[in-house]
């Protein structure tokens, strides 16, 4: 089964907190993602993370002006993460239990190595389903 590390997206698109909404949602635009991990103040900080799904409703939905919100007054954090050395299976799991579509992957040292979303699982096992089945086929064909 493969492990956070072989299907996160590397590196994270990150930003400050002090970021306006607005420059936020032209960050993802720009990179094709959509959430942004928020950067740390300091070493004794955590993560944050921003999802399109957190903008809708807490800045969209309540008639708010993304140019003025800030990205720390709507971000989730601490953001939740897992070890790059997890399983995939682990993390779906742990996606669905929370109703997340991302997570972070965080390292040794509290490191931030990347992001694994829902989509990302699901890409890598489709891929290994068609590995197998293709393996499957061939081994047919040759019996």
């Amino acid at each position: 089964m493969p492990k956070a590390k072989d299907v996160m997206k590397k590196p994270a698109i990150t930003i400050k907190g002090i970021a306006t909404v607005y420059e936020a949602v032209k960050m993802m635009v720009e990179t094709g993602v959509r959430g942004l991990i928020v950067e740390k103040r300091n070493e004794n900080d955590a993560y944050g993370m921003i999802a399109i799904r957190d903008i809708i409703h807490r800045v969209i939905g309540k008639g708010l002006d993304p140019k003025k919100v800030k990205v720390n007054q709507i971000m989730s954090k601490p953001v939740v993460s897992v070890s790059p050395d997890m399983d995939i299976e682990y993390v779906a799991r742990l996606l669905a239990n929370l109703n997340f579509a991302r997570v972070a992957v965080i390292g040794d040292k509290d490191q931030l190595l990347g992001v694994i979303s829902m989509m990302d699982i699901l890409k890598a096992v489709s891929q290994e389903n068609f590995r197998n089945f293709a393996g499957f086929l061939k081994d047919s064909i040759v019996s």
